[in-house]
């Protein structure tokens, strides 16, 4: 694998785990939000939403930058 697939892999396991790490502090689930609404939806579970399709965004940039190297089968 390249080096700049390596940085780039490394990158985004770092950007997972920051936002993960993110996902427990007062950012996403602050003691006794529900305001503000996205479309009738308290802000902890639109916010939690967005962590979850940001952690899918990520993870599937990892599998294609893996895709060439042989650890990805």
């Amino acid at each position: 694998m390249s080096k700049k697939r390596i940085y780039a892999v490394r990158l985004l396991d770092t950007l997972a785990i920051l936002t993960f790490m993110a996902t427990f502090t007062s950012l996403v689930m602050p003691d006794g939000q529900i305001e503000p609404r996205l479309a009738g939806i308290p802000y902890t579970m639109w916010a939690g939403f967005l962590v979850s399709i940001i952690l899918l965004v990520m993870a599937y940039l990892v599998s294609i930058t893996r895709k060439g190297s042989n650890d990805a089968n």
